[in-house]
């Protein structure tokens, strides 16, 4: 059993993710017009996530443990989950102890 934090990041109309600090996530940085991909630890409210042909303004990102996590693999790297883009890659794996 592995315990881990987990970001919960939640958009304006409620549509929420929650993954790893480590894994990735593409936003979009709004005042730039352009899109990264970054660490979720790393998202802020400045983010916009990204969705199916649109982006949208984050209201929440929350912290919290959760028991055991998962780590799909793609032919593109990413996937949707919950309408959100995301990406199947963590910058890095570290041993919980």
């Amino acid at each position: 059993m592995i315990i881990a934090s987990f970001y919960t990041i939640t958009s304006i109309e409620g549509h929420s993710v929650s993954l790893t600090g480590t894994h990735m996530l593409p936003v979009f940085i709004p005042e730039e017009n352009k899109r990264i991909v970054l660490r979720a630890s790393k998202v802020t409210l400045k983010h916009h996530l990204i969705l199916f042909n649109r982006t949208i303004k984050i209201e929440n990102i929350r912290i919290n443990q959760r028991i055991g996590f998962n780590s799909p693999l793609t032919l593109s790297s990413y996937l949707f989950v919950n309408n959100i883009s995301t990406s199947v890659f963590a910058d890095r794996y570290s041993k919980l102890e």
